[in-house]
């Protein structure tokens, strides 16, 4: 009979226990028992899969722990579904900043940028994370300023429903590679199928796009494709350093307001002085408040507890939601071949985000 320590809580044991390893995931304890015969009693504690896992007999498991468990998961799954919507929404409003206002794509940035340094700002005085090198705030900086103008540049060349197909689809497969490198996570067979189907429809839409007569949207694909890169570096981060949501705000915001807006304002071009109020308004609340701030908020504690790969899977079904919000919004009708490319890579997203337990690691 002994006390073994399971996620911050001590049970104490019937009968001895197997040989228990201490697993380092998102919990700081996370036992496995190594019996031939033992049964377990598991829950999923969040969409990343870490698992609770007790072995049936040997712990005395209270019910209240898996409950708790399974709240994390809802809400984890909540936030990662809430943030895929206002990405959705992002898109719309970003193509109608980038095509029909006199505001340029640094201006967009800037306002997204600024105004969630303001929302933020409350939050960093009331509890300032010490523990946040500058290393760490240049790489998370990544899904601010840069991820914005590439995306907002892009969608001056390309309509919604390519933006939607090419940067979520891009998304999964960037994550997957960065996981591996980064953290060790190989992703499994079945999220690899995904992932080419994912490929299969980028690579489709565009290919017609580019054939059919339009050549620029290659430009549009390339900003994407990068903004999709620095999207993946932002998620990764999360999961590999297993960050607050505080920290990850913080990061986010104090390194394009330090370096950034000072840059937009002094040097970068800009249409902000001619532009209409209303315009400014409607980029400065959608961008800043909604996009930046609170789908910062639903992304970080929804990729702290997925990883990388699965939130950026599951980011990927804004295709099909941003693609029905540009007809009526912005008059913009897919035709087949984004239809298509939409559903094929939705399909890729399922099997991505039901392609089992977490891949291998190095």
């Amino acid at each position: 009979m002994k006390w073994v320590r399971i996620n911050e809580t001590w049970y104490y044991t019937l009968r001895p226990v197997y040989q228990c390893n201490r697993v380092q995931d998102r919990d700081p304890w996370l036992f496995e028992a190594e019996s031939g015969n033992a049964l377990f009693v598991a829950t999923r504690a969040c969409i990343s899969r870490t698992f609770l896992a007790v072995a049936a007999g040997q712990y005395d498991m209270p019910m209240t722990s898996i409950g708790a468990a399974r709240n994390s998961y809802v809400t984890g799954l909540g936030a990662g579904i809430l943030a895929t919507l206002i990405y959705a929404g992002l898109l719309v409003v970003g193509r109608h900043g980038a095509t029909e206002t006199t505001l340029t794509p640094y201006d967009l940035a800037g306002l997204r940028m600024g105004v969630a340094a303001l929302c933020t700002l409350p939050l960093l005085v009331y509890a300032w994370p010490s523990g946040l090198t500058v290393w760490r705030v240049g790489v998370l900086s990544m899904g601010g300023a840069p991820f914005a103008v590439a995306l907002f540049a892009g969608l001056s060349f390309a309509p919604v429903a390519h933006a939607a197909i090419v940067v979520n689809g891009s998304l999964p497969i960037l994550a997957a590679l960065l996981s591996w490198a980064w953290i060790g996570e190989w992703p499994t067979r079945r999220q690899w199928i995904g992932i080419a189907l994912v490929s299969v429809g980028v690579v489709a839409t565009g290919g017609d796009a580019i054939a059919a007569g339009a050549p620029e949207l290659w430009r549009g694909y390339a900003l994407f494709f990068g903004a999709a890169a620095a999207a993946a570096v932002f998620f990764t981060a999360i999961r590999a350093w297993q960050l607050s949501i505080i920290e990850v705000m913080a990061g986010l915001v104090i390194g394009n307001a330090v370096v950034y807006l000072p840059l937009w304002l002094l040097f970068l071009p800009s249409g902000l002085a001619v532009a209409q109020g209303s315009d400014i308004v409607l980029q400065a609340v959608y961008q800043g408040v909604i996009a930046a701030f609170l789908a910062g908020i639903c992304q970080a504690h929804a990729s702290r507890i997925i990883g990388a790969t699965r939130q950026a899977s599951i980011m990927a079904g804004a295709p099909g939601i941003a693609l029905f919000l540009a007809i009526p919004l912005l008059g913009e009708l897919p035709d087949s071949v984004a239809i298509i490319g939409v559903v094929v890579v939705t399909g890729g997203i399922l099997v991505t985000v039901y392609g089992g337990e977490r891949g291998r690691r190095r």
